[in-house]
């Protein structure tokens, strides 16, 4: 109950990165275009705001603000709605990128196996299993040319991407536990012992 109490906003993230991974392997294209219309009218409608805002707020407090902002979301968020489906092939050039990302990572993390191995240090697994994921998913980024695949790959990335942050809340959370214990049963040691010292 502590653990979710002190990382009940990381957890509710995690949790929509995966429904939101999730919804991106069933609708793939058609779920981007749909929440790129979304985002674009959430855009328009703070451009309009923010763009009365600075007609109505006095101009001595209205200088340099909100008019180049409001026009900046209008323009952007009426762009997300005409043209949504080129969402899609920004995230497919994203993708790539992540692609290219996911190899210099995986690269980082072989060669240090290969220096635990070499100078016989232990827990070489998980960055070995890290690295071998990586490249398995940026391979199948280049290779899959099919949009629909990569909108899956993206998804199943998002959702790989959010359990790994739970297993790292999970550990730092028993780590930090740990420490917490060990450093109170030394008071207690050290308090015992002062007892110790006045008898």
């Amino acid at each position: 109950m502590e653990f979710l109490k002190k990382n009940a906003t990381a957890l509710v993230w995690c949790l929509i990165e995966i429904i939101f991974g999730v919804l991106l392997i069933v609708e793939s294209a058609e779920f981007i275009r749909i929440l790129a219309i979304i985002v674009g009218v959430i855009m328009i409608i703070g451009g309009v705001m923010l763009t009365v805002m600075y007609f109505v707020t006095k101009p001595q407090e209205a200088k340099g603000k909100y008019l180049f902002n409001g026009l900046t979301y209008l323009a952007l968020g009426i762009v997300l709605c005409v043209k949504s489906q080129w969402l899609s092939t920004l995230i497919a050039v994203i993708l790539v990128i992540l692609a290219v990302v996911l190899f210099v990572d995986a690269f980082e993390k072989i060669q240090e196996v290969c220096d635990k191995l070499r100078l016989k240090e232990k827990k070489w697994i998980a960055p070995l299993i890290g690295a071998v994921i990586e490249i398995v998913l940026a391979i199948l980024v280049l290779v899959i040319s099919d949009q629909r695949w990569l909108f899956i790959t993206l998804g199943i990335l998002i959702i790989l991407e959010a359990l790994y942050s739970v297993f790292v809340l999970i550990f730092l959370s028993r780590v930090h536990k740990a420490v917490t214990e060990e450093a109170k049963k030394s008071d207690e040691n050290v308090i015992d012992l002062e007892d110790d010292k006045k008898d």
